[in-house]
């Protein structure tokens, strides 16, 4: 018995031991490096350590993780972050381990959960390995990334690295707000779905190993020589913004143009879109294909793209929301007068209205400031009320958590139906029109609260 509790003993710090220097690899941020040095460097290491842990007993871990991910029972497993952004432990290595420096997911599907302490960083503040048996599909990655296994989630705030030596890498949905550089020349590389921002760069990947069949791209990616993969540009007829889906749903942001892999005249490829007025038509290469779009419950168009090289999504004209007298406030007499003088000027249609609706709004709201975001909006309407504690306490995650004030100011107008919410999210930076500001405010008159 003493002689085999030895054995183990031994085997289990070979076993650690090992791991170093991937560890090694991860603790030197040279991802900042310029790409092609930063693959020289890494590749070999990777691949030394790998060879470092070629033991009969982790081949047979590996075949059953492999054999886990293809039958989609790999562990669910999600990683607490202290208010700093990093992990609260060091994980148990089978799974995951964390070394002061990056976070490695090496078997299961992650998901990254960050502390509700006050003032608590929302993305994980290390790097990210993401190892070929591991699937990372939700939380926000804020510092490097390297991937060699699979994406199906979260944000990426800075570059993402995909080194897939002979691996296949497979990215199905998420929000990549830097660069995304390929360095696998013999592995695969699969993208179905996911909005890139930034450059996506594939140019060293073999051709035949590349499927592009999803996702929206600000910049188009750069191709491999000889790639039959094609894209169509998708814009709006005068560069107004829309919205794209995005981990299922839509983007806070509009893009004026995106790229989208089209398909072929034997399978289209559908994709889905929010204007921010009506589609009145579609235009595939200038010949109209509006007759194939289709209108969603949610007021989104599929529209099925071939092979064009662009589709223009021609929209309606914003339609300017009328006055009436009901929506004036009797109590703002010089307001509403100058208002009416305004309004009364015959043919200026919208230009009316706009510069109506701000001498309004001038009079009516709280020392004559007009609200230019959703956050504004909701502090003027929460402040107004008297500033009331909302209901609930739940924390929006893209207001800071420590300002208090923004962060109840927001739920209460949600509570109160004075303005609407994403789920975990608000939305304080969206610009908001007068017409918004208005019906929110006789909104505001209608609940029993007492109007400073």
């Amino acid at each position: 018995m003493k002689a085999k509790r030895i054995v183990s003993i031994l085997l289990t710090g070979s076993m650690l031991l090992s791991l170093l220097p991937v560890s090694a690899l991860a603790a030197a941020p040279v991802f900042d490096a310029p790409a092609q040095t930063t693959a020289k460097k890494a590749a070999p290491l990777v691949q030394e350590a790998d060879v470092s842990r070629s033991t009969e007993e982790e081949a047979a871990t590996r075949s059953s993780r492999d054999l886990d991910a293809e039958n989609n029972t790999a562990e669910s497993i999600t990683i607490d972050l202290d208010a700093k952004g990093n992990p609260t432990s060091q994980g148990d290595v089978a799974h995951w381990y964390y070394n002061a420096t990056a976070l490695f997911l090496n078997s299961g599907t992650f998901t990254l959960q960050p502390s509700s302490e006050p003032g608590a960083a929302s993305a994980l503040q290390p790097g990210l390995f993401i190892k070929r048996s591991a699937e990372f599909k939700g939380g926000t990655a804020g510092n490097w990334t390297t991937n060699r296994g699979t994406i199906s989630g979260g944000t990426f705030e800075k570059k993402v690295l995909l080194m897939n030596g002979d691996a296949s890498i497979t990215i199905s949905d998420g929000l990549f707000d830097g660069v995304v550089v390929n360095k696998g020349r013999y592995g695969s590389l699969s993208i179905t779905g996911g909005l890139f921002t930034k450059d996506v760069d594939v140019y060293t990947i073999s051709t035949g190993n590349l499927s592009i069949t999803g996702g929206y791209f600000v910049a188009k990616p750069i191709m491999p020589q000889g790639s039959n993969t094609g894209f169509a540009t998708v814009r709006d007829q005068n560069g107004r913004t829309f919205q794209v889906p995005v981990n299922e749903d839509f983007s806070e942001n509009g893009y004026g143009t995106l790229y989208v892999p089209h398909g072929t005249s034997e399978q289209a490829n559908p994709i889905t879109v929010k204007t921010d007025t009506v589609l009145t038509d579609c235009l595939a290469d200038g010949e109209s294909i509006m007759d194939s779009v289709q209108q969603n419950a949610d007021g989104s168009y599929t529209i099925e793209v071939s092979q064009p090289k662009s589709i223009v999504l021609v929209t309606a004209e914003p339609t300017p929301p009328t006055l009436d007298d009901s929506e004036i406030d009797s109590a703002f007499s010089s307001g509403a007068a100058a208002l009416g003088i305004v309004l009364g000027a015959a043919g200026l249609g919208y230009l009316t209205y706009a510069y109506g609706s701000s001498l309004y709004l001038h009079y009516a709201l709280p020392g004559g400031f007009i609200p230019s975001t959703r956050q504004e909006l909701a502090t003027v309407l929460w402040t107004t009320a008297g500033k009331p504690d909302p209901v609930s306490t739940a924390l929006y995650t893209d207001i800071p958590a420590d300002d208090i004030e923004q962060q109840k100011a927001a739920r209460w107008c949600v509570e109160q139906g004075l303005m609407s919410d994403y789920g975990a999210t608000f939305g304080p930076d969206t610009k908001v029109t007068n017409a918004r500001i208005i019906r929110a405010w006789n909104s505001l008159k209608k609940v029993p609260v007492t109007i400073n």
